[in-house]
């Protein structure tokens, strides 16, 4: 039998034929890694998710950024702002930010890029769809921005957090090619090397946001496992995106193990056909009564995880903390089917994505539980093109529930998953609910905090009362480090802290 050690050789050679050549580390060099690298590497413009920000976040600054603990917007590039008019938005700049090639990164080059996104081209990028009504922007003078918007946009600070920038002239004078490979950010790290398995960089003394290592590397590395065993070698002193299960041997060897708050409410989705016992509001609510989330909690996710109760996550703009999760009543489920015409319960589809054993886990308990009340829940694992794909309705659905993620975004937006996910009273046949719409709208075009907190907060309560989704269980996100990395508590593939991370001697 192979030992633990001898495993980890295997795997490491493995990784080096494979051609991801793993440094050994040194004492001022940080390696990272994760699932993957940004698809679009160091462009801008076509980054998709958290994962690809969390990367580029090392090399470009946003204007914004969202503090995850209190749902609050943070100073970054931009350092105030307020709304002139409903539609125009006046933008303070930090002084003195220069791009790494010299030149400054001030309101005509953030004006720049934003006019960008409105051309034809620019269109098609993620980061113009993730900021929504953009009409224009012009510089005032080099530290005042002022963006105005086809219609009031109340979230419009929240969105920028999605956004990172670059030097766009720079952008058109190399290429978008050679601008992925060699991006010109006002980051904290430049880059020296991207290829398809590993970025290396080095420490932009130059920053706002000063480096307190000398270089950093990201690497690729898709298999869990794999991630394990590259921190448990030391060939790298950060792994992110791992699960639960790791955690004993990750702990027993000295290394900390991390879990964090994500950005979502992780959920089994109501699909709305005409004929499915679930547009029954007492076999909604029947299910969610039916499940043991708190054993779930405990039991699975190391009771280290919230279970959840809405579409906003604890800490984002619009979570009401004073909505508490359904209780287990198994004999007031029971009741609830009965009194719906199922005494006897009923067989139910429900498509998921199960990406690691964690959810797998999840998924077997909640039909252990729902089969005690009489509803056989057959778990049909799809992959996430297929749910993806799903949830924007460019496919049907052939189940009457679905698992996904309530995402309150960079943002930390409660309300953002409603107005993607949630509410659906088109053409996809999920979950609609035409009486919570007018409040829906409301809160969109709120600009009081407030007031739109507790818009928000109505909406919340509905989707509570009424069962829109089996709520199951807050997000979380899972590193490890070795124990001479100091770095403050961040959340794996969303915040990005690489600038504060320090070595113990």
């Amino acid at each position: 039998m192979k030992t633990m050690m001898d495993r980890v050789a295997t795997v490491m050679g493995g990784l080096m034929l494979a051609g991801v050549a793993l440094s050994p580390a040194l004492a001022q060099q940080l390696t990272v890694t994760s699932t993957k690298l940004p698809a679009g590497q160091g462009n801008p413009y076509v980054a998709t998710g958290g994962i690809d920000l969390s990367h580029l976040f090392a090399f470009f600054d946003p204007l914004f950024t969202v503090d995850g603990a209190t749902g609050g917007v943070v100073p970054a590039l931009g350092l105030s702002y307020q709304n002139k008019s409903p539609t125009l938005w006046e933008i303070k700049l930090r002084p003195n930010v220069k791009f790494i090639n010299g030149r400054p990164l001030d309101a005509e080059a953030i004006a720049t890029v934003i006019n960008y996104l409105g051309t034809d081209e620019g269109k098609t990028s993620q980061m113009a769809r993730e900021i929504k009504y953009i009409k224009s922007a012009r510089a005032v003078d080099p530290l005042t921005l002022e963006v105005e918007t086809a219609q009031p946009n109340p979230t419009m600070m929240r969105e920028f957090s999605f956004s990172v920038f670059g030097d766009h002239k720079a952008f058109l004078d190399m290429g978008a090619a050679a601008f992925a490979r060699n991006p010109v950010g006002s980051g904290p790290f430049k880059v020296t090397s991207w290829t398809a398995e590993r970025v290396s960089s080095t420490a932009n003394t130059d920053s706002w946001r000063k480096p307190q290592v000398e270089g950093l590397n990201f690497v690729s590395l898709p298999d869990k496992t794999t991630r394990v065993q590259a921190l448990l070698s030391n060939q790298v002193q950060i792994a992110i995106y791992l699960g639960f299960d790791d955690r004993k041997t990750l702990e027993d060897r000295g290394f900390d193990f991390v879990v964090t708050p994500g950005d979502a409410v992780h959920v089994i989705r109501y699909n709305m056909f005409e004929d499915s016992p679930l547009k029954d509001i007492r076999v909604r609510q029947a299910l969610n009564y039916g499940t043991n989330r708190k054993s779930l909690v405990d039991n699975l996710l190391g009771g280290l995880v919230k279970q959840g109760s809405q579409p906003a996550r604890s800490g984002t703009s619009g979570h009401d903390p004073s909505i508490a999760p359904y209780a287990f009543d198994p004999s007031k489920a029971k009741a609830l089917l009965t009194e719906a015409g199922y005494p006897n319960g009923f067989n139910i589809v429900s498509e998921v994505y199960a990406s690691e054993a964690d959810n797998r886990d999840a998924f077997n308990q909640v039909g252990q539980d729902l089969a005690k009340i009489g509803v056989k829940v057959e778990f049909v694992e799809i992959q996430l093109p297929d749910m993806v794909s799903k949830a924007l309705g460019r496919a049907p659905y052939k189940s009457a529930m679905t698992n996904i993620y309530y995402r309150a975004g960079y943002q930390m937006d409660g309300m953002r998953p409603v107005n993607t996910l949630g509410n659906a009273c088109g053409a996809i046949k999920f979950w609609c609910d035409e009486a919570i719409t007018p409040i829906i709208n409301a809160a969109n075009q709120e600009f009081d905090d407030k007031k739109r907190e507790a818009l928000a907060h109505q909406v919340m309560k509905r989707y509570h009362d009424q069962a829109a989704a089996l709520f199951l269980y807050e997000d979380y996100n899972i590193y490890a480090k070795t124990k001479n990395v100091n770095v403050k508590p961040f959340r794996a593939g969303i915040d990005a802290p690489w600038h504060t991370v320090t070595f113990s001697k």
